[in-house]
């Protein structure tokens, strides 16, 4: 099975307001987003704790929201 990946007009959608293409694009790029958000912690025991810190993705989610409309090419 083949993976979806948006195209123009999905990013052109978004860029425009489109509610349900932002969550298309941001289904899409959910692990990226989960990978920009990691987190890596150390307790006292020296144990490392790995986790997605759910406040830095929610800002990395609307940041890339709001930089589709200033794409040039989605203009």
């Amino acid at each position: 099975m083949e993976e979806w990946k948006p195209g123009f007009d999905v990013y052109y959608a978004a860029a425009h307001g489109d509610r349900r293409a932002q969550e298309a694009l941001l289904s899409y790029y959910d692990s990226y987003l989960n990978a920009l958000s990691m987190v890596k912690e150390e307790d006292h025991d020296g144990n490392i704790r790995t986790y997605i810190d759910e406040d830095a993705k929610a800002e990395a989610q609307i940041a890339f929201i709001e930089a589709l409309p200033k794409c040039k090419v989605l203009k």
